[in-house]
């Protein structure tokens, strides 16, 4: 058996996709060369310039493209020159009208008439041989092939908690298309479509086993969950179906029936899955394997219950959901993680956390804007023409028309900047401001080092550094927090500035009593009476960690509590007023502020 060790060029087919990113991004991170196999010159692009930024040019990653994955030889040229491919290549597409097209399925022979089978069959079955193809033909230097599979090709939908392993394989789905065709449940053509491609590819290997010099492992990812880092264009909508699904779960709540939240399957986060790929090219052992990988069961109330207890929330504009509480926690399906462990070196104690899972996912749908509320051009129309005043959301767009990026995630450093201290028009638009400042500030809490994918212990480093070194003046972080500093006052005197006879004082004087609370503790650290001359004249002191750390322990949880009751507000207001209909909420939001 051969491995696959760095420096070696490895083909990545399908490589915009979720996990297949991941996989490029891990490769290059531990010293491969990519070929990555797109299926048009824009998605390229994307790749190209994503990776560049990050040191990766063109003598580390070189695109292909692959337009129709379905013809014969379409690898023919990708395959020439590599000794390793990570296939990864095959649509996600849960309902098809005609999953089957004209299908048979005789014993444990593979006969299918590919010509009618187009949306998902024809694609996951040939796609796959035929690189496999490619590779016997043109790939001499080949050592290892890695294709990605799935769960789906070798579990069923269990009514009982269930035991499955590498040796089960999902027949039940291919029997559904072969008897009822269009009539066949909506996800048993995906599932259906990679049982097949799956066994094609241990035939092909078995039929040319005297002819090949390479040899073949087998990922079975479960539900791959996790931050995505590939190009979505056109919003969530466009997510991957398990992020996606993730999505209309916690930041949607579109998903919240019984049934659903009960659901029962395994997961991984889509950087283990990527590190499994790798990993699979390196272990010896792996060759001739179907392996999976997991971090065990869940349902789905699981991600609304950690949702729930994230502190703080990466979206506190959109409070989670609560699903329901209490919910019979029996998981249905488990996976016995042997290969994982003995061949691959991953047990389940090393992989990520739900926790950081779900976290990571929606700081990452933070920092794409999602969900916005509203858009940049909506907002700046509805200001007077000479207001000058800041963006207010999503957060890149505030962090756009902040004057000073000494420091990251943090903008101003002065509380009398023309910005914080523009008139706004009415108290919904001070209302909306200050609640983007507390947004700001629960991104650097978040991902204080600007990038939401950084390690784990790097970002609580810098998190530790921020509340506790004494430092100079002059110092990124003293900046940091002088910006931290004048954002809490501008967030306290924009909910103050609101008038006695708005009426939003009466519905939510909680959010006021809050702001009062806020402005009574930064008194008391600063000992003056004049709150904005403390903040202006540096009566707190930014450079001693001593003194800086209690006041940021109070005011970081008090502005990010304010934050999450302004959110609710608006959310609460917005059912209350559309009586629960999702399509009266959108009109609402399109014709106002909060």
């Amino acid at each position: 058996m051969t491995v696959a060790p760095a420096p070696c060029k490895v083909l990545v087919t399908g490589a915009n996709g979720f996990i297949a990113i991941w996989v490029v991004r891990t490769l290059l991170e531990r010293g491969y060369l990519v070929r990555g196999a797109v299926r048009s010159a824009s998605k390229g692009k994307y790749l190209t310039e994503y990776f560049g930024k990050r040191g990766f040019g063109t003598d580390k990653l070189e695109i292909v493209i692959v337009e129709d994955i379905t013809k014969p030889g379409a690898f023919d040229e990708a395959v020439k020159g590599v000794d390793a491919i990570e296939h990864t290549a095959s649509p996600v597409v849960p309902e098809v009208k005609d999953p089957q097209g004209a299908f048979l399925y005789q014993k444990d022979a593979l006969t299918i008439d590919l010509e009618h089978a187009a949306d998902l069959i024809k694609p996951a079955v040939q796609g796959t041989v035929g690189i496999l193809q490619s590779a016997l033909d043109h790939g001499s230097g080949i050592r290892r092939i890695v294709i990605t599979s799935s769960g789906a090709a070798i579990l069923v939908r269990p009514t009982v908690p269930t035991l499955f392993s590498e040796e089960d394989w999902n027949t039940f789905s291919v029997e559904d298309v072969e008897k009822n065709g269009v009539n066949a449940h909506p996800e048993s053509g995906y599932r259906a479509s990679k049982t097949l491609a799956e066994r094609a590819a241990w035939e092909f290997v078995e039929k040319n086993k005297s002819k090949i010099s390479w040899d073949l492992v087998v990922i079975n990812p479960p539900v791959v969950l996790g931050p995505g880092i590939q190009e979505i264009t056109g919003g969530p909508a466009n997510l991957n179906a398990s992020i996606k699904w993730l999505y209309e779960v916690v930041v949607n709540s579109s998903s919240q029936s019984e049934k659903f939240l009960y659901s029962s399957s395994v997961w991984v986060d889509v950087r283990d899955m990527a590190l499994a790929h790798i990993l699979a090219l390196q272990k010896e052992a792996a060759g001739g394997e179907r392996i999976v990988v997991s971090a065990g069961p869940f349902i789905w109330q699981d991600l609304v219950d950690i949702a729930n207890q994230l502190t703080p929330y990466p979206l506190p504009s959109h409070p989670p959901p609560k699903g329901i509480p209490g919910l019979d926690k029996t998981y249905l399906v488990h996976f016995k993680p042997n290969k994982q462990e003995k061949i691959l070196g991953m047990p389940v104690s090393s992989l990520r956390t739900m926790e950081e899972t779900v976290r990571d996912a929606l700081t990452e749908f933070a920092a794409r804007g999602w969900p916005e509320q509203i858009t940049r051009q909506d907002y700046l129309e509805k200001l007077t023409p000479t207001s000058n005043t800041l963006p207010l959301t999503p957060f890149e767009y505030a962090a756009e028309s902040l004057e000073d990026h000494a420091h990251p995630s943090v903008g101003v450093h002065d509380v009398n900047s023309p910005t914080l201290r523009a008139p706004l028009p009415d108290w919904k638009d001070s209302l909306n401001r200050a609640f983007t400042i507390s947004y700001m500030i629960d991104m650097y809490i978040i991902q204080p080092d600007g990038d939401p994918f950084s390690g784990r212990v790097a970002r609580l480093e810098r998190q530790k550094r921020f509340m506790m070194v004494t430092v100079p003046s002059g110092d990124g972080i003293a900046r940091g927090r002088r910006a931290i500093s004048s954002l809490l006052l501008a967030m306290v005197e924009d909910v103050e500035s609101i008038p006695g006879n708005a009426t939003i004082r009466k519905r939510r004087s909680e959010i006021f009593r809050m702001a009062a609370a806020m402005r009574t503790s930064i008194l008391r650290f600063t000992g003056l009476d004049n709150t904005k001359g403390a903040m202006s004249k540096g009566q707190i002191n930014v450079e001693d960690g001593r003194k800086w750390s209690p006041f940021w322990l109070k005011m970081q949880a008090a502005a990010e509590s304010l934050g999450n009751e302004i959110g609710a507000a608006g959310y609460n207001d917005l059912v209350e007023l559309s009586g629960g209909s999702l399509e009266k909420m959108e009109e609402i939001q399109r014709n106002r502020l909060l």
